[in-house]
Parts: C-alpha cells; structure tokens; sequence
C-alpha cells in the first residue's frame, strides 16, 4: 500500500488556500487585477498605435506634391544630349507644316490639286476657287470639269441659281461622296 507523505499531514494555516479549491486562488482580486493589465492594455495599446499611423497615413502629402525634386530625377525626356537636330528650325508654323510636306491651313485653289487627292486625305480640307465655269447644274448640285474629271459642288440653302454656263468663285470644303470620289461642299458661291 502507498505510503503517505508528511507534507500531507501538516494542518492548513489559516490564511493559506486549500490546494483543492484552486478558484477562489484564482479569481482573487490581485490576480484578477493582474490579468486585466496584462491582458488589456496592451489590446488599447495596439489600437492606439494603428490609429496614430491611420491619421498619419491619411494627412501626410501626396508624393506628387513634394516641393524638393532634383533635376536629375526628372529622366531624359526632352533632353537631346549627345547630338543635334538636322532639321532645320521653323520660324513659325507655317515653315514647319511646308517642310514636313503640306499646308493644312492654305485652302485649295485649283481644281487640278483635287484630281491627286483622294477623299479620305481631302476631307475637311478648304477650298477657294476662283472662275470656276459650270458645266451643268441639277437642284442644289453643281457640276464643274477639270479635263476629263467632273466635280460635284453642294449649293448651301438660299444660294443664288446658277445656270450652266455660268462662272463662279466658290468656298467651302471638301467631303467624299457616297461612291468615295471628293465633292465640295460649298459654304459661298459667287456669280461673276
């Protein structure tokens, strides 16, 4: 048979807890004082730092706005280090559109620059033609021959009759027509 201990034969002091009541050591004021700081703080503690970092991520400026950007982190857009242009350089805009192969801003002034043109590259393009003679005329349509091409010319609303025959000077723009080929849309006709 199992011996007894002489630790287990000792009497219970007085301010002591019974070893088989262990809740009533556990739940004691102290103990339930020391988990509350151990266990809860640091939970505020945490909150409170994510909170400051929150505020300080939501306030700070953007990176875009930063006032101190050194040249050297701009790249090299733009820059021409390392050689020249061999273009020459344009005094205006004008210069520019001529040497890079056409003028967008002068209107067409001859028939004859429309029989190279396609539609497509002719639309929208202006023209201003003087002493066009007409060769026939259908409603608000006429009709006018440079050699063997014709051209047809829109008439705008409350334009004078023109008669076949008739020579006119004419602006307006250029459009292609249902089949593709380019029409002038006139914005102005003038009987001469």
């Amino acid at each position: 048979m199992a011996e007894q201990r002489s630790d287990q034969m000792l009497p219970a002091k007085e301010n002591e807890t019974q070893p088989k009541n262990p809740p009533d050591a556990m739940l004691s004021k102290p103990a339930r004082r020391a988990a509350v700081w151990s266990y809860f703080v640091p939970v505020v503690v945490l909150f409170v730092v994510i909170g400051v970092a929150l505020f300080y991520w939501s306030s700070r400026s953007l990176h875009s706005d930063a006032r101190n950007t050194d040249s050297a982190e701009i790249g090299t857009v733009g820059r021409q280090d390392g050689g020249f242009d061999p273009r020459p350089k344009s005094n205006d805009t004008r210069d520019e559109i001529k040497f890079r192969g056409g003028d967008d801003f002068a209107p067409i002034t001859k028939l004859a620059d429309l029989r190279d043109a396609t539609a497509a590259s002719a639309a929208g393009k202006r023209v201003a033609f003087e002493g066009v003679k007409v060769d026939s005329a259908s409603g608000n349509v006429l009709w006018t021959r440079d050699d063997d091409r014709k051209y047809a010319i829109v008439v705008p609303d409350g334009a004078p009759a023109v008669a076949a025959g008739a020579t006119i000077s004419v602006r307006g723009r250029v459009e292609p027509d249902e089949q593709g080929a380019p029409r002038i849309v006139a914005d102005q006709i003038q009987v001469r």
